[in-house]
């Protein structure tokens, strides 16, 4: 009778455990990124309220300086961070957009596009140019850049450093400087500074672009979509995911789309330090994000 007591007790504390832990719902999370038992932290949401089309449904974006740019199948948006909506952003995209990056001068950013197809294709809609990815036997599915000169792009798995020829009019691979799952796990690229971000549908982690150190893996809820953005100067990303409560959607395509804030908080990592490092306990969370750009979280 004792011994079948205690096994009560136990499976109650147990189930008490995993409730607490996993049954919250959509994007409500705790307010402080905490540690599964021998697991990745998880990181902490807050929904932003949007207001755009229900079929909008964009699974790129990139956030560079003070704007928001995300990208569906066919078309480039701009986010208007005031009204939650967003507009077309003129560029003469002809293809499918795979993966969507940014570049910016001294006064102002503009989107650079990753196109579906083989020899993959980026095109910059500032200038309009439309290069090739050197050397390349498939298709590429992410792609992050690194100034004007320089991208990461994902094929199947492996992550390649390019740089820019000019006498071979493309991009040139360097070497390859990460290797994950290719079984579409990986969802988006960025880069923040020297770090390298890689978001899945279940994780994002962090990676020292110099020292090539693994700097932190944050695990996601299973309502995020993984397509996400590192926020300049900060410790927070911007993720795309199903809303909550959306049911089946609209015309069969599923939930609706939304766009949350995550907080990566948490200590660097030895070969991750310096004054360039990401991710820090000082640095810039979803509030003062919210704060600054003027963003409006969803009111529940």
């Amino acid at each position: 009778g004792l011994g079948v007591i205690r096994c009560l007790w136990m499976f109650s504390a147990c189930w008490a455990l995993s409730t607490a832990i996993f049954a919250s719902k959509g994007f409500r999370n705790s307010h402080a990124p905490f540690s599964l038992p021998g697991g990745p932290p998880v990181a902490d949401l807050t929904p932003l309220a949007t207001d755009w089309s229900p079929y909008f449904r964009p699974h790129a974006l990139v956030c560079p300086r003070e704007r928001i740019f995300l990208a569906d199948d066919y078309r480039i948006f701009e986010l208007n961070a005031r009204s939650g909506g967003v507009v077309p952003y003129p560029c003469d995209v002809n293809g499918m957009i795979a993966d969507l990056a940014a570049d910016c001068n001294q006064t102002t950013c503009w989107p650079v596009v990753l196109l579906e197809g083989t020899p993959p294709r980026v095109l910059d809609c500032s200038t309009g140019h439309l290069r090739p990815l050197l050397q390349a036997h498939g298709p590429a599915q992410r792609m992050a850049e690194k100034g004007s000169n320089g991208l990461y792009a994902a094929h199947d798995g492996k992550i390649v450093r390019y740089e820019i020829s000019e006498r071979r009019a493309g991009w040139s691979p360097v070497w390859a400087v990460a290797n994950v799952s290719n079984d579409g796990g990986l969802r988006a690229l960025d880069i923040a500074g020297d770090k390298l971000l890689m978001f899945s549908s279940n994780f994002v982690q962090v990676q020292d672009l110099y020292s090539g150190q693994d700097c932190g893996t944050w695990r996601l809820p299973p309502e995020v979509l993984g397509a996400g953005c590192a926020i300049e100067g900060g410790s927070s990303v911007l993720l795309l995911g199903h809303e909550e409560g959306q049911g089946p959607g609209v015309g069969g395509l599923g939930p609706r789309v939304g766009l949350t804030c995550a907080d990566l908080r948490a200590p660097s990592r030895d070969g991750c330090g310096g004054p360039k490092r990401m991710v820090t306990e000082s640095a810039m969370g979803c509030h003062s994000l919210l704060k600054q750009r003027r963003l409006r979280r969803v009111a529940f």
